[in-house]
């Protein structure tokens, strides 16, 4: 084993198991992080997105400002299910995250400085 990857390993044994959570998160899906930043036009920061997996994974709500407001635009929704959608739109509307606010390179970039260690909690 490389030196860099046992580097890897400590430092992710030595997190608390809720960033080590959010950290393998972004390493496996970097694709459905960024397209749900740029679904979302830039409401999530990376850790958000990542935070939002883990709770649908888990089958936990995830509670923010966007997801409340869908909720009180859609009677009888609970978290878990606007969590579902918005998983689901990010991918079936991957091919339009090109424009200026939903911008899918901007937030594949983010993620990238976030995993190489950068703390970048801004918006795409």
């Amino acid at each position: 084993m490389s030196s860099t990857l046992k580097n890897r390993a400590s430092v992710l044994r030595a997190m608390s198991p809720i960033l080590r959570e959010r950290a393998l998160v972004l390493r496996r899906w970097p694709r459905l992080i960024s397209h749900l930043v740029a679904e979302t036009f830039s409401r999530f920061t990376v850790q958000d997105a990542a935070r939002a997996i883990i709770a649908y994974r888990e089958n936990k709500p995830f509670y923010c400002e966007l997801y409340l407001c869908m909720q009180k635009h859609s009677p009888g929704a609970t978290f878990q299910d606007i969590s579902e959608y918005m998983i689901e739109r990010a991918f079936k509307m991957r091919r339009y995250h090109d424009v200026v606010l939903n911008n899918y390179l901007r937030a594949r970039e983010l993620l990238e400085e976030t995993l190489k260690g950068r703390t970048l909690d801004f918006y795409a």
